[in-house]
């Protein structure tokens, strides 16, 4: 029963170690279905270019965040990303003239993002657009990120199917303990 232990833990332990990503590419003609605030990975003729997160597209364009800018602290990049899944237009408006207060001391323009007045990126470096064109002819791709799993959820994951295992383990090996006065040992 020990060595039946040993398994459980092994598969418990190697299951909560699983990394749960994936990509799907998104077609052209399906990228306006795409939620504000989306992760997404962006190629452009073949080279990654990063991740980014889905603003809004329309016949011509589409629109994405992209906060790689190293001007940008954490603190910013969040009200950002809140930004564009709560209030995608807010980036739109700033990149036709604009302008917004995005939390106390956060606010973005048509000249850029700024924290307490002063500026910490240019407009252009956060809010990217991509021609539909360069969708269409496959120039670019655009590839949404599947859900991560947190490691959290991934080790509870882990013990769920340990506790499982064990229990099974129990049923099918609990019966060769029937009889027994004193039970296995």
């Amino acid at each position: 029963m020990k060595s039946a232990l040993s398994l459980v833990l092994v598969v418990s332990l190697a299951g909560s170690a699983v990394p749960l990503t994936a990509q799907q590419r998104v077609e052209p003609s399906a990228i306006h279905k795409l939620e504000p605030g989306t992760a997404v990975d962006v190629t452009v003729r073949g080279n990654p270019s990063g991740t980014r997160y889905f603003v809004a597209a329309d016949d011509s364009e589409i629109t994405l965040l992209r906060l790689t800018e190293p001007t940008l602290p954490d603190a910013v990049k969040r009200v950002l990303r809140k930004t564009a899944t709560d209030h995608p237009d807010y980036l739109l408006g700033a990149q036709r003239g604009g302008t917004f207060l995005l939390e106390k001391t956060v606010s973005l323009t048509p000249n850029g993002v700024f924290v307490a007045e002063q500026k910490v990126a240019d407009i252009g470096q956060v809010v990217e657009t991509i021609l539909r064109s360069d969708l269409n002819s496959g120039a670019v791709v655009v590839s949404e990120q599947a859900t991560r799993m947190s490691t959290q959820k991934k080790v509870g994951l882990g013990i769920a199917v340990g506790v499982g295992l064990w229990a099974l383990l129990g049923i099918l090996f609990g019966s060769n303990c029937a009889g027994h006065v004193q039970g296995c040992g």
